[in-house]
């Protein structure tokens, strides 16, 4: 007997990319836990801080920005009606996640310094598989959005055509 839940029933190309995309996201919010650990252990008493605030509030932006962006990806894939122009919307807005990842992470890593290049060092770790998975072809940006705009087309098309 098949299984009665929505994510066992619709179409692969719905959730495709989400499945990549999450260990993404967990890669860049291990990435920010990370650099920050690094940062606080920097603070000197006294005042003497090296807590680089921009890099800070951007990169946790970005991360928090893609997790709201893949927390309605998976809303839609469970509970919006399925149409080509919803599984367009889900690549569009998990590419742009992956992007804001990829974006926030490479700039904790250029902040990091030297330290960052070191073998075994957890950041750098979490830049390498960040930045191999954007290579992925489910999480191509320019794709995506051909995808949507050819969707979009399409969708007007047969609008037009009623």
């Amino acid at each position: 007997r098949p299984h009665p839940a929505r994510a066992h029933s619709g179409p692969f190309s719905l959730v495709a990319s989400l499945i990549f995309a999450a260990p993404v996201l967990g890669a860049a919010e291990g990435a920010l836990r990370t650099w920050w650990e690094t940062q606080i252990r920097r603070v000197r008493p006294g005042g003497g801080s090296v807590v680089q605030p921009l890099v800070l509030a951007r990169a946790s932006a970005h991360i928090q920005a893609a997790r709201l962006l893949l927390e309605r990806v998976a809303q839609r894939a469970d509970h919006a009606p399925v149409t080509p122009v919803l599984i367009a919307e889900n690549r569009r807005d998990v590419t742009v996640a992956v992007e804001l990842c990829g974006t926030a992470v490479d700039e904790l890593f250029h902040a990091a310094g030297l330290r960052a290049l070191e073998e075994g060092d957890a950041l750098q770790r979490h830049w390498r598989d960040i930045t191999a998975a954007r290579t992925h072809g489910t999480l191509d940006f320019g794709a995506a959005a051909s995808s949507y705009a050819d969707a979009l087309l399409a969708a007007r098309a047969v609008e037009e055509a009623r």
